[in-house]
């Protein structure tokens, strides 16, 4: 019965984990040649050939077999060796090499009983290895046994057993070119392949639980955002695909319960959004979570939009029932942006799941708590968007943000109490842009920071000019948004530029609008108010009358003025309602001992009115437009000339 080659095992192990475990390996063909090599053999041949090479063609025996190894190994082993030793023919007048091999007694070597097909299976195999090492030349490659002999040969390496079936040593051969002066060769036991396999097995295993967990959220046990691009490529790339959908689920109030209930409870919300999205799953679908309190679900050609809708609803539906957590009822919700890819239309993974998005990012500016297709029109508005961000991009550049000015005056005195400077953008084929032309394209691809920042420095600077040409103006504003307030670094690069521009906080009012005192983070903005007056500036509330502020929030906050927005002011003549608004607010802002400003008055009619309530300063085109900081000297000087002039008549 043929003894099964030992190499047959690690045949089956993959590339990788063969030059892993074995980087010095040779397997050899039944013919003697060499039919694979590890990477470290291959590098101790460098450019010279070896696969395909007759073994004894690549190496040469060194020396024979000494007495004092055989004995080392006996001693390392425990087992009986005996030692063949014979002559290897090497060429034309060259001396023969000796060829040395250790097996244990009655066991099969590189010239065992099985080399030989024809041989007589009952025939004495010590007579017959006898016979062959009688021969000179009794190890010519053919008598290699049939079948791979796999060699693993690990440079530095004590050899510490000898292998089941050879005994070679590594002190026995050397590359024939002299390339290498020492190297360790021994054949693999089976013991080792089968540990080796048994190890490649579970690192396998291992490798496909870690790329399991990599595509799946540990949370929810939904696939995760990965997983769900691998499969959105799949459906997008099947040929001859249907329509494509994907639903951008973002839930509603997730932060509010993640902040007041703790961590475990937002988990329980998630957890349970999961649950929903597998209740409306059929076979077929796909549901993810993307990260955060943002999940998706994709559906084929086999769900159409009225199907979509009937979904979403639902799924709204299921996010919005109360849940008891941590022993209290809460609420949350969810939003949904709807995409389609129809067939033939080339999209992209990132291209249909930002479709999605930008329905999502529409729901959520209108409110919550619905559905939305993303439509042609909505993607064509989108890439309007697109274009104008680099638009803006491009202009902050090339700085072509600039302030202009307006100014506030005091008409019973006559006196210009300040100016404010407002954001206007040159664009060189639209001309001179009002901030409701590219703000909102600025809020939405996070720009407005920027132009913010850009206008104060430069709108400082100009101020400070002025200051240090003693000019008349007592105060600058400046516009403040809620992101500033709650920057904590935020008084302090105020502060910065000041002092670059040589201009004293005192002399610098800071304008919010409404809407900011109903902040969610209402503490942080309160703190950035309180940080902000104790360095000197002062507060002003902009377009008062529009965000239905509270009076304690008048009262909690340290500001000093109040601008009454101009949907009080035009036609308070007229109305009288707006009247009774107007002396509500005017006279509130008396008793609480706050400055008032009033905004947009247009017609001397409304101006009479306003100062009849009590109301004397005024900012508006009807006392001076926006101005480029080049044209307010001359404004000035206009101003004191109207002014003299009007005393003088009084006078007379």
């Amino acid at each position: 019965m043929r003894p099964s080659a030992p190499s047959e095992p690690m045949m089956r192990l993959p590339r990788a984990a063969l030059d892993a475990i074995l980087p010095f390996r040779l397997v050899l063909g039944e013919d003697g040649a060499v039919r694979d090599a590890g990477p470290s053999m291959l590098k101790v041949f460098g450019d010279r050939p070896l696969v395909g090479r007759a073994f004894f063609e690549a190496f040469s025996v060194r020396k024979p077999r000494r007495i004092g190894d055989i004995d080392a190994l006996r001693a390392r082993s425990g087992e009986r060796l005996q030692l063949d030793v014979a002559a290897l023919a090497t060429g034309q007048g060259a001396p023969p090499r000796l060829y040395g091999v250790a097996m244990p007694v009655g066991g099969s070597g590189l010239d065992g009983p099985d080399a030989d097909p024809d041989a007589d299976p009952d025939a004495d195999p010590h007579a017959a290895r006898a016979a062959r090492r009688a021969s000179p030349c009794a190890h010519r490659p053919a008598d290699i046994r049939k079948g791979p002999l796999l060699l693993a040969l690990t440079p530095g390496a004590d050899i510490s057993r000898y292998v089941e079936d050879h005994g070679l040593k590594a002190s026995d051969f050397s590359p024939a070119d002299g390339s290498a002066e020492m190297m360790y060769l021994a054949n693999v036991q089976r013991e080792m392949i089968r540990d080796s396999h048994a190890l490649t097995e579970r690192l396998m295993q291992a490798k496909s639980e870690a790329e399991r967990l990599a595509r799946n959220d540990a949370l929810t046990g939904l696939p995760n955002r990965r997983a769900l691009m691998e499969r959105l490529r799949a459906l997008l790339d099947a040929p001859g695909r249907g329509s494509v959908a994907v639903l951008h689920i973002d839930l509603d109030k997730f932060k509010e319960v993640n902040d007041t209930l703790g961590h475990a409870a937002g988990d329980e919300v998630l957890v349970h959004a999961a649950a929903c999205m597998r209740s409306e799953a059929r076979a077929g679908d796909f549901c993810a979570r993307l990260g955060g309190d943002e999940f998706a679900m994709l559906f084929d050609s086999t769900t159409d939009a009225a199907g979509l809708q009937a979904i979403s609803t639902r799924l709204i539906a299921a996010m919005s029932q109360p849940l008891r957590i941590e022993g209290q009822i809460t609420r949350i919700g969810a939003s949904i942006g709807v995409a389609v890819v129809e067939p033939g239309r080339a999209c992209t993974p990132d291209a249909l799941l930002h479709e999605a998005d930008l329905a999502l990012y529409e729901i959520k500016r209108g409110g919550r708590g619905a559905a939305m297709l993303c439509t042609p029109e909505l993607r064509a508005r989108h890439a309007d968007l697109q274009a104008m961000s680099k638009e803006i991009e491009t202009g902050l550049a090339n700085g072509a943000f600039v302030p202009h000015f307006q100014p506030q005056v005091n008409v019973a005195s006559g006196e210009v109490v300040g100016f404010e400077a407002l954001a206007r953008w040159r664009h060189p084929e639209r001309g001179l842009l009002r901030p409701a032309k590219f703000m909102p394209v600025s809020d939405r691809a996070g720009l407005t920071p920027r132009i913010d920042a850009h206008l104060r420095r430069e709108a400082l600077g100009v101020f400070g000019l002025w200051l240090r040409e003693g000019r008349a103006i007592p105060a600058i504003s400046l516009n403040l948004t809620t992101d500033d307030l709650r920057e904590p670094a935020f008084c302090d690069r105020l502060l910065w530029d000041l002092e670059e521009a040589c201009v004293p906080p005192a002399r610098v009012r800071l304008e919010m609008v409404e809407s900011v005192l109903f902040d969610e983070n209402a503490e942080h903005v309160t703190r950035g108010c309180e940080a902000l007056t104790r360095a000197g500036f002062s507060l002003s509330i902009d377009d008062f009358g529009t965000g239905h502020a509270s009076i304690l929030s008048l009262v909690n906050l340290p500001v000093s003025c109040l601008k009454i927005d101009r949907a009080f002011v035009n036609g308070v003549g007229a109305d009288g309602r707006l009247r009774t608004l107007a002396r509500s607010m005017i006279g509130m802002a008396a008793s609480l001992g706050l400055d008032v400003v009033g905004e947009g008055v247009e017609a001397a009619e409304d101006l009479a009115v306003m100062r009849e309530l009590g109301c004397d300063v005024f900012q508006s085109y009807l006392f001076g437009r926006p101005m480029p900081a080049e044209d307010v000297p001359g404004w000035l000087a206009r101003q004191e000339n109207a002014a003299r002039a009007g005393g003088e008549a009084r006078s007379a």
